[in-house]
Parts: C-alpha cells; sequence; structure tokens
C-alpha cells in the first residue's frame, strides 16, 4: 500500500499520486478522476471507468443484417477540421 500526504493548494487540499501508479492506470497531468466514498474510504478512479463498454455484438444487435448502415449525409459533405487523411 502507498501512502500520500495532503497538500494545499489555492486553499482546497490536494493528493500526490505517486508516478507508478499513474502509469498503472496511464493517469496524466489534466486527467479526470471520480472521487467517492464507501463510508470508510475515499476511492478515486479514472472517470473512464464509469462509462459502460460494449461488444461489437452489442453494438451491432439491433441492426438487421440485410439493411445498409445508417449514414449521416452532413457529415460525410462536410470539408476536413483537422489532420484528417483523406
Amino acid at each position: 500500500m502507498t501512502t500520500a500526504i495532503l497538500r494545499e493548494l489555492d486553499g482546497s487540499l490536494g493528493v500526490v499520486i505517486p508516478s507508478p501508479l499513474l502509469e498503472v492506470f496511464g493517469l496524466k497531468a489534466g486527467a479526470r478522476l471520480e472521487i467517492d466514498t464507501d463510508g470508510r474510504r475515499i476511492v478515486l478512479q479514472p472517470a473512464s471507468c464509469s462509462r459502460p463498454t460494449y461488444t461489437l455484438a452489442q453494438l451491432l444487435d439491433g441492426l438487421a443484417p440485410d439493411e445498409p448502415l445508417p449514414t449521416d449525409e452532413a457529415w460525410e459533405r462536410a470539408r476536413p477540421m483537422g489532420q484528417e487523411a483523406i
């Protein structure tokens, strides 16, 4: 178990997370974390962990196999906005 010290930051308190833990979760400065409690502990987790994940089969479940995939014609006609490969 790793321990940390609460530090005052601009009138709030912050926790410095050791680099090895940041690497395990792929976190960098500016990453969003969810903060919760289970009644005894403060629980931090990457915000992305709360989003549901789906398999390809689940995503395609509502599509009929013989019907074409939906398209967004306005998006297909839109001009490139960044570094898209055309």
